[in-house]
């Protein structure tokens, strides 16, 4: 079994690193992520099997390690129970940003589990909202978290508009706000003309 894990988390890392270098999308990286969990999974139900009523009564279920445990929890349930979510849903609320997004939108700012950005998560994690100069000195979230492991966590979901403006950041290095790109076909243009 532990080989068999290695393996499967070795495979997870390196699709984690193309990922973060840009040579893959979010959208196969999210499959390869929910793939991995789903081996995991399989394979902890295989230990389970083997397993006697007082071994598992004392593991309380399947068996994890805390890395396989956090991405469980940021890609099955937020990492959050739903009272813990209302809470840090009241502590939003009383935030500035929020404020400042209620006024510039005219409606509260969704988040709900549906939402494009993991406020709730970042919250959780200890990201808070902060002055943007880049964007008339206006509230933003940043795009990552650090969990408890020294791992980023992308918050920004696949329907982001500005996830195009993250990746850009992670594959060159450069943020494109401050060269005055504004669109993601901008983006692209500029990362070819590098070349």
């Amino acid at each position: 079994m532990v080989r068999e894990r290695d393996a499967l988390s070795k495979k997870y890392l390196d699709t984690q690193r193309k990922y973060e270098q840009g040579l893959i999308s979010e959208e196969e990286f999210t499959k390869a992520s929910d793939d991995y969990l789903d081996r995991i999974q399989a394979l902890s139900d295989k230990y389970a099997e083997r397993m006697t009523p007082t071994e598992k009564k004392a593991k309380g279920g399947p068996v994890y390690t805390p890395a396989e445990k956090d991405l469980l929890k940021r890609y099955r349930d937020g990492g959050v129970v739903d009272s813990e979510r209302q809470s840090i849903v009241n502590e939003i609320k009383k935030t500035l940003w929020f404020s400042e997004f209620v006024k510039q939108h005219g409606k509260e700012p969704d988040l709900s589990e549906n939402a494009d950005y993991d406020y709730i998560t970042a919250w959780k994690m200890g990201v808070r909202p902060k002055r943007y100069e880049q964007d008339e000195n206006k509230y933003h979230w940043d795009s990552y978290a650090e969990n408890a492991l020294g791992q980023k966590i992308l918050l920004k979901k696949p329907d982001h508009p500005t996830l195009w403006k993250t990746h850009f950041m992670d594959q060159t290095g450069q943020n494109p706000d401050a060269l005055g790109i504004k669109t993601e076909q901008q983006a692209q243009e500029w990362k070819r003309g590098r070349k």
